[in-house]
């Protein structure tokens, strides 16, 4: 027998987590069939995660992540990156290392420009 109140818990999340994966699959506009393909999944399995109505298993979700080029994190509620952080580091993270490096170089570099920037208008009174 299980509690209750536990298996509500579990059965919203496989239910948020599910739609979490249905929406990144479609943001990536892959049908349920070329998912399971790459991932070695029954198309009815990977349609039955997305629904919440079957319990991802882990090394599934990784498989999942990994083919949409996001970590397996972003897919979970207590992440706090927006669509628009997603969509940057999915960017980063298809690039070869060493342009991935030199963005990222190139990003800091305007960020602490805008920081001084406003530091500055801070400072000066208007």
């Amino acid at each position: 027998m299980h509690d209750t109140h536990l298996y509500k818990i579990r059965k919203g999340f496989n239910k948020y987590l599910g739609n979490q994966l249905r929406e990144e699959r479609k943001k990536n506009y892959l049908s349920i069939k070329q998912v399971s393909r790459k991932i070695g999944v029954h198309p009815n399995t990977l349609y039955n995660y997305e629904k919440g109505d079957r319990e991802i298993k882990a090394y599934d979700l990784y498989l999942i992540a990994e083919y949409y080029g996001i970590p397996p994190g972003l897919f979970f509620p207590l992440s706090t990156i927006d669509d628009d952080e997603k969509e940057l580091l999915k960017s980063l993270r298809q690039m070869e290392k060493q342009e991935r490096t030199e963005t990222i170089s190139i990003l800091i570099g305007i960020l602490d420009f805008i920081k001084r920037k406003r530091k500055a208008e801070r400072r000066t009174p208007a």
